[in-house]
């Protein structure tokens, strides 16, 4: 079967794809309850429908009962042990052994104790995922396949991986278009034509409800009205957050060819407003990029409890790494950090209220550090 992209990374995953297949396609086999677990993004959200609809043609062909298949989002980055009792109460009542699909996530360190939950259940794991992958939390999976390992930059999203996933389970289930959204919203390198969708559901997700069955998102793609409403939503709330974000940013020069831009998210986001702090900082991301296409640019953007870095390709093309910087500050401020990752050229790191001014200087110092270097 041919790749959607045939490229190295793509073709050097195809052995776990093919095992991550197999794997779920055996566990329906066996009668287990499969539930899909997403993240609750566009990426998140478009991998996730992959394998459930996948899964449940698959399960209807075989006559093993769709309802053998369920989904429900995850809040955040991180697989939890309550994540990990929910599936594990889910199948029970259902009186049916597990097996738990995590896309878009779980593959961190925070998430090693909720997966060893579900190990101890009994239950069956696989992760489809493309951020940095820890250990501790691949040995806990029956199956994995992470785009990490041959592309850092994260451009492979989870999204095109799961759709290779699902091409193997049921080829006519697996839907290309929501690749399309998934590598616009995650601003894959891999990424071309514009899809209004993709930012529909980053501002479904968001106003989501924690927990949110898979078959709410698989319903509202099919709505066109539905979709076209989120979306003028959606660039409304952009429009709005970065004409105040370019009032509450600083720009640095770093030596002759860099910019470091530092933002102040608190000024432009809220819980009960479009859009979250990662997609404000993409914002002002692009808007600087734009308008110093010749510069190697890092946006910084901070709020109380949490930083994000991005980068721009002449950045990356130097060597810059958000990597190193996030390893650094673990390691010289334990106290201060409470979780942190992602990819060379996009990340995040949650700290200690008390301590999010030290560590946001000492992040600034090491970026210029990184930038004057390279």
């Amino acid at each position: 079967m041919e790749l959607l992209f045939d490229d190295e990374c793509m073709r050097a995953l195809s052995p776990k794809m093919q095992e991550c297949a197999s794997a779920i396609k055996s566990w329906l086999d066996e009668g287990r309850l499969l539930c899909v677990r997403f993240n609750d993004d566009c990426d998140g959200i478009t991998s996730g429908m992959q394998v459930y609809v996948a899964a449940r043609a698959y399960a209807e062909s075989k006559r093993l009962g769709k309802e053998n298949v369920v989904g429900f989002q995850v809040p955040s980055a991180v697989y939890s042990k309550r994540d990990s009792f929910d599936d594990v109460v889910r199948a029970r009542d259902a009186a049916k052994a597990l097996a738990v699909v995590i896309t878009d996530l779980g593959a961190n360190a925070e998430s090693v104790d909720g997966l060893k939950a579900l190990k101890d259940s009994g239950a069956k794991v696989c992760i489809i995922d493309h951020h940095p992958p820890n250990i501790d939390a691949l040995s806990l999976c029956d199956a994995f396949a992470t785009s990490h390992a041959f592309d850092s930059s994260g451009a492979h999203t989870a999204g095109l991986v799961a759709y290779e996933v699902a091409r193997q389970i049921d080829a006519d289930a697996a839907n290309p278009e929501w690749v399309n959204w998934s590598l616009q919203s995650d601003k894959s390198t891999l990424a071309s034509g514009d899809y209004p969708a993709a930012k529909a559901l980053d501002y479904l997700a968001h106003f989501s409800e924690p927990a949110v069955p898979i078959e709410d998102y698989y319903e509202k793609v099919s709505d066109e009205h539905m979709l076209k409403i989120a979306t003028d939503l959606a660039i409304k709330g952009e429009d709005k957050a970065l004409k105040i974000m370019k009032d509450h940013s600083v720009v640095k020069k770093i030596g002759e060819h860099a910019l470091l831009i530092v933002a102040d998210m608190s000024k432009a986001t809220s819980k009960t407003s479009y859009p979250p702090k990662g997609r404000a900082l993409n914002l002002v991301q692009d808007y600087y990029c734009n308008r110093s296409p010749d510069k190697a640019i890092v946006s910084m953007g901070y709020s109380d409890d949490s930083i994000s870095m991005r980068a721009n390709s002449l950045a990356r093309e130097t060597g810059f790494d958000t990597n190193p910087i996030i390893a650094k500050l673990k390691e010289e401020l334990p106290h201060a950090i409470r979780s942190g990752g992602g990819h060379s050229a996009a990340a995040n790191v949650r700290v200690e209220i008390e301590f999010g001014e030290s560590v946001r200087k000492r992040m600034e110092e090491l970026i210029a550090q990184a930038l004057e270097k390279n």
